[in-house]
């Protein structure tokens, strides 16, 4: 399971923080249980990046 963020355009100052300076969606954003961004993504992710991302994260070898 996952996160999801929803709220409202207070919003928007937060994703620019958080690298999406262009306020454009979607908005990926990977964040360790430390609350460390691990990674950041504008515009759509396929499963291929998004696992390419999350393997090391998750301590497992890629196939």
């Amino acid at each position: 399971t996952y996160t999801l963020l929803l709220g409202d355009a207070s919003v928007i100052d937060l994703a620019r923080a958080l690298g999406n300076r262009a306020g454009g969606l979607p908005f990926t954003l990977v964040i360790d249980a430390q609350g460390k961004l691990l990674a950041s993504k504008l515009g759509g992710i396929t499963e291929a990046q998004l696992t390419e991302i999350l393997l090391p994260v998750l301590g497992q070898p890629k196939s």
